[in-house]
């Protein structure tokens, strides 16, 4: 059975302007297939737990699957995947911590960190990294540049 996370996200991503620009689940679960990763999404919006973001992304070990909603669209679409060892590997090198091998709390962490350097970075410094590309492509990084990244309290 696929579980359903609680109303509020693991992070959320507001732009400047405060509006949440991105809700981000974060799952240590290394074996989660593109089925598993489907079926988890459409379960948070059966249960109407998915918060009202333009942007929505699910953060496995093995891959990042960012949904979009579009203004006028009735309901999200998946726009990318994206190799999550990639997309973080600057801070993977620099923390050695591995999507794969980590703890939940680890993984969560670092998708976090990765969120806040995204947010905060130039144009010039996401262009220079190819694993990083996808986030220009997708309209992602301008949704939440200079935003700002909150974490959920653990309980």
């Amino acid at each position: 059975m696929t579980e359903v996370s609680s109303s509020a996200p693991d992070i959320a991503v507001y732009g400047p302007d405060n509006d949440l620009r991105l809700a981000v689940e974060v799952k240590a679960k290394p074996d989660a297939s593109d089925e598993w990763a489907t079926h988890f999404y459409r379960n948070i919006l059966a249960h109407s737990r998915a918060p009202q973001a333009r942007y929505f992304l699910l953060a496995l070990p093995r891959y990042f699957y960012l949904w979009r909603q579009r203004d006028g669209e009735a309901k999200p679409h998946l726009v990318y995947k994206a190799d999550t060892p990639e997309s973080l590997d600057q801070y993977i090198s620099s923390t050695g911590v591995a999507p794969s091998s980590s703890s939940g709390f680890a993984f969560e962490m670092l998708v976090s960190t990765w969120l806040k350097g995204l947010a905060s970075s130039s144009l010039e410094d996401i262009e220079d990294q190819p694993g990083l590309k996808w986030t220009i492509d997708t309209g992602l990084y301008e949704a939440i540049k200079d935003g700002s990244v909150l974490s959920q309290p653990l309980e």
